[in-house]
């Protein structure tokens, strides 16, 4: 009997093996564009990693402003915030 051993990834690991920024990485895996971690928490395996397609986990972290990505971020959270809340940038 042959022992494989498998590769475990954290955020930094897997962010360096798509070769994307590691903020890209974390935003992919807060929509479920990633799957959930599959070998321990907040670390994956290097088959699921590699599954993942790249240019959707860079596309993913596109946005036009700093209002957007307040609002997917909110979003992604689940943690609404308050109506009427101070602006995040000067108008």
């Amino acid at each position: 009997m042959t022992v494989r051993e498998v590769v475990v990834l954290d955020v930094f690991g897997a962010a360096a093996r798509l070769k994307v920024p590691v903020g890209a990485w974390r935003w992919a895996a807060a929509i479920g564009l990633v799957p959930p971690p599959d070998a321990a928490p907040d670390r994956w395996s290097t088959a699921t990693v590699a599954a993942v397609d790249t240019e959707g986990v860079l596309a993913a972290l596109v946005s036009t402003s700093a209002r957007t990505a307040a609002e997917r971020l909110t979003a992604a959270l689940c943690d609404p915030l308050p109506p009427l809340r101070p602006a995040v940038t000067p108008r």
